[in-house]
């Protein structure tokens, strides 16, 4: 069972998203989850059990792009940054 590391289980509580303290990981992953995808309604956003990664499905120029990462402080700037960043 993987467990959800210290620093994003920090990140989860300074985003307003969970509480984690003696949680187990998969109802914790499950919360982020939930809390993304009602922030973020648009964006398919799944946690990869074999990657151990943070994947969403983005719109970028009008194309979808599939972007991942290793955890929520590196998701979020991405999921944000393709919905304020203008067409070039």
């Amino acid at each position: 069972m993987a467990r959800v590391p210290l620093v994003q289980r920090d990140l989860a509580v300074a985003y307003g998203i969970v509480r984690t303290v003696g949680r187990p990981p998969e109802v914790v992953r499950a919360e982020i989850l939930a809390e993304l995808r009602r922030r973020f309604p648009e964006v398919p956003c799944w946690w990869g059990p074999y990657t151990c990664r943070w994947w969403a499905m983005v719109s970028w120029h009008g194309r979808p792009r599939l972007v991942e990462a290793l955890n929520l402080e590196e998701l979020l700037p991405l999921i944000i940054a393709t919905r304020t960043r203008p067409p070039v």
